[in-house]
């Protein structure tokens, strides 16, 4: 039997404590994904079989892992670890000592805890070289929860916006998509009758159409429309 299918408790169990310690934050749970738990597991057995141990030990990064595994991807995370003992480890032990091991550290704690991931995939692999055993838990936002919001341009001028630091403009009558795979901020830059330039920040965090217009004092708006067409 393979070493990482061995291990289907353990993974359970990294599993379960991952969504305790998401549940602590007020964070939803990951949910399992058949297609990370296969990347997961010839990930993992690949440095139990081979000693390699890093997140481009195979010469790959996640996300190409995922997709050879059919994972359509907007975000990849990964998580990996070590442990070895020269006492029997039982699948509680081992679980919790990579769960632990990931809470302190900077990088992986933000994985578990990052709010826009919504699937998981894990697997654990034991190398009958070493009797290390190897962690792999990946995560995603699969590319079917991305967030499609268009901006539409009725002010009778030229638009002007940020998506963080990217600058757009966007012409009269013209309407734009973005697909993005987080909750992300749109700042517009609205000329006032003053001369002065207005800044309106409007936060998105699912499907959503702004619609920049003028309103009964003529002065420019967005304003947030029901109807948003992919």
């Amino acid at each position: 039997m393979s070493p990482a299918l061995q291990q289907p408790e353990v993974a359970r169990r990294i599993v379960e404590s991952t969504n305790r310690f998401r549940a602590g934050e007020e964070l939803p749970e990951v949910r399992p994904s058949p297609e990370l738990a296969r990347a997961a597991r010839d990930f993992a057995e690949f440095m139990a079989s081979t000693g390699k141990y890093g997140h481009t030990a195979d010469d790959k990064q996640p996300r190409e892992r995922a997709a050879e595994h059919g994972y359509e991807a907007c975000i990849v995370a990964e998580n990996i670890g070590l442990q070895f003992s020269s006492r029997p480890f039982g699948p509680e032990i081992l679980a919790s000592g990579f769960v632990e091991g990931w809470k302190n550290s900077k990088v992986h704690r933000a994985n578990l805890l990052d709010p826009d991931l919504m699937e998981t995939g894990v697997a654990v692999a034991k190398s009958e070289q070493s009797g290390r055993f190897y962690a792999v838990q990946l995560f995603g936002r699969p590319k079917s929860a991305s967030i499609h919001v268009q901006i539409e341009n009725r002010a009778g001028a030229m638009v002007k916006y940020k998506i963080g630091e990217e600058s757009y403009e966007l012409d009269v009558r013209v309407i734009r998509t973005h697909e993005l795979c987080r909750p992300t901020e749109f700042t517009f830059l609205l000329p006032a009758a003053d001369g002065t330039e207005q800044t309106v920040v409007e936060r998105v965090s699912r499907k959503t159409q702004l619609v920049v217009q003028r309103d009964e004092a003529r002065e420019l708006t967005v304003v947030r429309s029901s109807r948003v067409e992919r």
